[in-house]
């Protein structure tokens, strides 16, 4: 499919609302714009929501969890606020320990769980309750802290929590490894906005959906529309219609999600 821009993109939007008046539009470009970025992200959400592996993955430069860090803020690895994190792989070597000097291991993807899960069963507990005491003796002795000490290498669990003022993602190991870990670390991001008039919309397998954009785009302008009378109405729900099967044949095929170096 020929490629997009949002210039091109902006003339078939008034095309459709008939604002192609150059002295006088009903709506101005910065608007129509940002109609136009709102209904990438709509794609984008729609597409993780139903089948989250057909997305592009890109992979960080392979990070070094220093010795008893208890987290990492994924945001500055990242270089944005909005991403999620697809896959951790921790580097091993041949007797399942981390090995600092052999660097081209393989790396073994490590478990998510979510936070509360994490909190139970690491000393992260202590960031809430003070007096958050365990046992790595079956109960003999007890210690307290912010992590475990004396933890053998291996295999870890992870997770991810927003800081305090929520304009960071954290991710957290556990238990807290008492040794450095080398670490591969795999997000997906949204599709790119388009801000220049030459961005193209699209610009990946997923261009054949460019005509959701330029409908959910007109529709954002207009406002309410009656969905049994408004053609561009119907035609967004056809092509909604055709996304969704797009995604349930990838889902039952197995389909390769498109692994990248980046956007």
């Amino acid at each position: 499919m020929p490629a997009v821009s949002l210039s091109t993109m902006r003339t078939r939007v008034r095309r459709r609302l008939e604002d192609t008046s150059s002295l006088n539009p009903h709506w101005p470009d910065q608007e129509i714009n940002d109609y136009v970025n709102e209904s990438i992200r709509d794609l984008w959400d729609e597409i993780y929501t139903r089948n989250r592996f057909v997305l592009p993955v890109a992979t960080l430069s392979d990070y070094t969890w220093p010795a008893d860090q208890v987290s990492a803020d994924l945001t500055s690895l990242v270089g944005q606020k909005e991403f999620d994190v697809f896959l951790v792989s921790q580097y091993l070597d041949s007797d399942n320990t981390f090995d600092a000097a052999n660097p081209t291991n393989y790396p073994v993807p490590l478990t998510r769980c979510n936070y509360e899960e994490l909190y139970r069963q690491s000393a992260y507990s202590s960031r809430f309750y003070d007096d958050f005491q365990f046992s790595t003796d079956n109960g003999a002795t007890y210690q307290s802290g912010v992590f475990r000490s004396s933890i053998s290498r291996g295999l870890f669990r992870w997770a991810l929590q927003s800081n305090d003022t929520g304009d960071a993602i954290n991710l957290l190991m556990s238990p807290v490894p008492s040794n450095a870990l080398r670490l591969r670390i795999q997000v997906m991001k949204p599709f790119p906005a388009v801000v220049a008039d030459a961005d193209i919309i699209l610009d990946n397998e997923f261009d054949r959906f460019v005509d959701l954009i330029e409908y959910n785009t007109v529709l954002k302008a207009k406002g309410r529309s009656d969905e049994n009378t408004d053609p561009v109405v119907q035609a967004y729900l056809r092509r909604l219609s055709y996304l969704h099967q797009w995604l349930e044949a990838r889902s039952r095929t197995g389909y390769a999600r498109v692994v990248t170096d980046g956007y």
